[in-house]
C-alpha cells in the first residue's frame, strides 16, 4: 500500500516548476509546461489512490475520482485523499461486499 500522505508531505505531487513571471518573454511557454506538469502529478495521485483502493469498474473509478477531486482539490491534495477514502468506504465498499 502506498503511503500517499507521506508523498504529499514530501511534495511529490507538487510541481517543481516555478510559476513564471508575467514579464518573462517565455511566460506562455513556461506556464504551459507548468500546467502539463501539474496534470501529470494530479494523475499520479489518482493512480496511487486507485492502487490503494481497488475498484473493478472503470466508470465507478472515474466517478469516484471526479467527486473526490471536485470536492477536495481547492483545499489541497490531502483533502482529495480524504474525500476519496470516504467515498470509497461509503459507496464502493458496500457494493463490493454485496457481490461476495
Amino acid at each position: 500500500m502506498i503511503d500517499i500522505s507521506a508523498k504529499i508531505k514530501a511534495g511529490e505531487y507538487k510541481s517543481k516548476l516555478e510559476y513564471p513571471d508575467r514579464i518573462d518573454p517565455d511566460y506562455r511557454e513556461k506556464l504551459g509546461k507548468r500546467r502539463i506538469d501539474r496534470v501529470r502529478l494530479d494523475e499520479q495521485l489518482r493512480l496511487d489512490l486507485e492502487s490503494n483502493y481497488v475498484c473493478p469498474h472503470e466508470v465507478t473509478r472515474n466517478n469516484l475520482w471526479k467527486l473526490a477531486w471536485d470536492n477536495g482539490h481547492s483545499s489541497g491534495h490531502q483533502e482529495v485523499v480524504m474525500w476519496y477514502e470516504e467515498l470509497f468506504e461509503d459507496l464502493v465498499l458496500p457494493l463490493l461486499k454485496e457481490r461476495t
